[in-house]
């Protein structure tokens, strides 16, 4: 009957691992178990229910407690404030520096340590993916030469330049506890709206492309999309994400004619979240605490993350914005994920046989 045959298609159904065809294959020789698969997306679904729960108690905690969080971020601030570190001009960049190698070391130390690593995979990546041969240890110290070069000529000029201009001032005090959120929030969404006319010009200029961008898209093509392509970056396209960087943490400023600015504390939170969002969107994998993960419902389709950035390597157009995706959706650039199609086609299906 069509109940029985659209309940066995249902039942066979799995997520893509084939498409887009590349010039590379999935070489791990890695053989999917549909139980192994079922015990570790459980897994992961505990660790996002248990984020969940420990962020709403955080913010319930806050708004309760408001003062007493003030009071504490007040106090940490006047501490902290002293410090060497924060007196430092290249403060900022350093600390992001840190969060940006940490960053890769945790994707690459849980590929070396974790054997199940496979079934964490998104679904594009899980045909094309090909394991690093690393050890955890070496993981921590682990650089290409590419990436070391990236760093260096991308920091080494904002270094000089702090070295050269010293200038930073500190304030004296701090704003709350959820000025700070909002402050991170805000320059959060305004790299993610400037990033995605950069990025959408880049793509619609061929000269623009071909000069900016195109060495960054051979991660997805030329060979698998991984954490390290992150920073597989032209000189050119390297500074236009240092200015989209620059932009946003001084755009109120701009906004406001220098009445206002936004606090180091959110500067630095800032930063350090962004870097970390960047190797997470290339790095192939359906982590827990992904964005689109976190939120309920069909607030999901609101996030990006690797998910929408790897159908954007591998078809090399749409999915413009970083974090985001309501700009893609104006502009007709949105491009659906496998994730995306694979559970559309299960809900459809679903329907169709409760239908019957």
């Amino acid at each position: 009957s069509d109940s029985s045959h659209t309940v066995k298609r249902l039942q066979r159904m799995a997520p893509p691992t084939n498409f887009p065809k590349h010039k590379f294959t999935f070489t791990d020789g890695f053989e999917h178990n549909p139980s192994i698969a079922k015990q570790e997306a459980v897994r992961r679904a505990t660790i996002t229910n248990i984020l969940r729960i420990v962020m709403v108690t955080v913010a319930i905690s806050a708004l309760i407690y408001r003062s007493s969080f003030d009071f504490l971020l007040t106090n940490t601030w006047q501490w902290v404030r002293e410090t060497r570190l924060l007196k430092w001009d290249t403060c900022e960049p350093f600390l992001a520096f840190i969060v940006f190698k940490s960053s890769f070391f945790l994707y690459d130390a849980f590929e070396a340590a974790y054997p199940n690593y496979y079934y964490w995979l998104i679904p594009e990546a899980k045909g094309t993916h090909i394991r690093h041969k690393r050890s955890v240890l070496y993981s921590i110290v682990y650089i290409t030469p590419e990436s070391l070069a990236t760093f260096i000529y991308y920091y080494g000029p904002i270094v000089a330049f702090d070295l050269i201009f010293p200038r930073r001032v500190l304030p004296e005090t701090i704003p709350g506890f959820w000025a700070i959120i909002g402050e991170i929030t805000a320059m959060l969404v305004t790299y993610d709206f400037v990033f995605f006319w950069c990025h959408y010009m880049m793509h619609k200029h061929r000269g623009l492309y071909r000069l900016f961008h195109a060495k960054h898209h051979e991660a997805g093509v030329k060979y698998p999309l991984i954490s390290w392509g992150t920073v597989a970056l032209s000189f050119g396209q390297t500074w236009t994400n240092l200015f989209c960087s620059i932009f946003t943490v001084n755009s109120i400023k701009f906004l406001t004619l220098g009445s206002y600015q936004y606090h180091p504390i959110s500067r630095i939170g800032y930063n350090c979240i962004t870097v970390f969002w960047l190797v997470e969107e290339h790095s192939g994998y359906d982590m827990p605490w992904l964005l689109r993960n976190i939120v309920p419902f069909s607030l999901r389709t609101l996030a990006g993350g690797p998910h929408a950035h790897h159908a954007h390597h591998t078809r090399g157009h749409g999915n413009y914005q970083k974090w985001l995706t309501y700009l893609d959706s104006l502009m007709g650039t949105r491009l659906e994920s496998f994730d995306d199609i694979y559970h559309k086609k299960r809900i459809q299906l679903a329907h169709q046989v409760n239908g019957h």
